[in-house]
């Protein structure tokens, strides 16, 4: 989780780059194009008044020839003779080449014409790319970081096959946390949105020394917070989790994962193929006392662990952790049998002192305290194994409450230490509604 925070302020980051060298992109097409569109501009005025110049010439070429057939007409008119032969072949020429030369002129200026027309298409056309662009801008300046990473997905990989799709790493990292808490709902955001699949994510996720032990990458990972200036005091904390029974192999490692790490019958050699199949996983994660970041650092796969073995593992743990800079204060877990006889072994007590009883539990005298049997005091921390100083240990008061719940609904009820008769849910609910009628019977006698 704090690696997809790490990633999802980076690619904020990046994001504000990506939309500011965009707006600057912006900008300097916008004055391209402003020149592009003067330069077009002074080029059509050129041509404009070449085509009026043309167009006098052309009026002044036909007054001339006007003229010169007015006079010729008039001479002919005089004279009442036939115009020789060579006079009726001269005079036609004039007007034959100045009538060509207008039909040339009159080409060339259709065609600077029409490139005008194109051109002008052309600069509508990219008024239009622009105006497009700023509404886009505008829309991704008005989304959050989130929403501006999955708009350019969209726009990047939605016209693309299945096999031609690439994802940032903002995605992947949405992807894969999305997948882990729930496939089915990730199954149904994919109908929506453009997002890997399941075999893509689990194909990332293969590259990732992730191994069941203990994870150097994410202790690796704690460390550079921690030198980063957060807090390296943290609490250690274990528990089971229950899993589907079943084998896996890994075709990158050659190796079968989901059998039990720690079998009672050891078998010979390193292949644990001849063990049962594990049915939960046995998790410690470290939380910081500033709650900043919380990070599993080892599980293992096992169907039981008995104290011995658990006490073994958590200062492997421990010292790992030490050697990773990180200062652990607490262990927590729940009341399992197993965890208590794990702090024996480690060098804290959590037992208390056997009691007995002389009197019954009417009294208030009733609890008589006997000689403590136990070999050692109650004591509730022990000595870190690398740096001696004191590792206190804790229960989980969550899962304490659940199980004291359990117990009173159980019908024999729960015998306490220093009481002959049990303590059951019943007694609750008849304190309770005694409570309620003595409060009702009270109103009624006021009323």
């Amino acid at each position: 989780m704090n690696a997809f925070l790490r990633q999802h302020f980076k690619i904020q980051s990046e994001g504000e780059k990506h939309k500011t060298n965009d707006l600057k992109r912006l900008r300097e097409e916008n004055a391209a194009y402003q020149q592009a569109h003067r330069i077009l501009e002074e080029e059509k005025l050129k041509i404009l008044q070449k085509l009026n110049q043309i167009r006098k010439e052309n009026n002044a070429s036909a007054n001339r020839f006007k003229q010169k057939k007015n006079e010729i007409l008039r001479k002919e008119n005089e004279i009442c003779v036939p115009v020789s032969m060579t006079t009726a072949i001269q005079v036609p020429n004039v007007p034959e080449t100045v009538v060509d030369t207008e039909i040339t002129q009159s080409v060339k200026l259709t065609d600077s014409l029409n490139a005008i027309t194109i051109k002008t298409m052309e600069i509508k056309e990219l008024y239009v790319e622009l105006r497009k662009l700023k509404e886009e801008l505008a829309k991704v300046r008005n989304m959050s970081p989130v929403a501006g990473e999955l708009f350019e997905n969209e726009k990047f990989n939605y016209s693309k096959p299945a096999k031609g799709r690439r994802y940032t790493d903002f995605i992947r990292n949405l992807s894969v946390n999305l997948s882990f808490y729930s496939q089915a709902g990730y199954e149904k955001l994919r109908t929506i949105f453009t997002l890997p699949s399941l075999t893509s994510i689990k194909n990332h996720l293969a590259k990732v020394g992730c191994a069941s032990g203990i994870l150097k990458n994410a202790l690796a990972e704690i460390q550079r917070k921690i030198n980063k200036g957060h807090l390296a005091e943290a609490t250690l904390s274990l528990d089971g989790m229950a899993i589907k029974k079943g084998m896996h192999l890994d075709i990158k490692l050659k190796k079968y994962f989901g059998f039990d790490e720690f079998p009672n019958v050891q078998t010979d050699g390193s292949d644990n193929k001849k063990g049962s199949v594990a049915t939960e996983a046995l998790v410690y994660y470290l939380v910081s006392l500033d709650g900043r970041w919380k990070t599993p650092v080892a599980y293992y796969f096992t169907n039981h662990v008995d104290s011995k073995r658990l006490a073994e593992l958590t200062t492997e743990i421990l010292v790992e952790c030490a050697n990773f800079g990180v200062t652990v204060t607490y262990l927590v877990f729940d009341g399992l049998p197993t965890n208590i006889q794990m702090t024996t072994h480690l060098g804290a007590n959590l037992k208390l002192p056997d009691v007995l009883t002389t009197a019954t539990t009417w009294r208030r005298n009733s609890r008589v305290t006997t000689k403590n049997d136990l070999t050692k005091p109650f004591n509730p921390y022990f000595k870190h194994p690398s740096t001696n100083e004191p590792v206190y240990v804790m229960l989980d008061a969550c899962h304490m409450l659940e199980l004291a719940r359990g117990l009173l609904a159980m019908l024999q009820g729960v015998l306490l230490p220093g009481f002959r008769i049990p303590a059951k849910w019943n007694y609750i609910k008849e304190l309770f509604e005694f409570q309620k009628n003595w409060i009702s019977s009270w109103k009624s006698i006021d009323s």
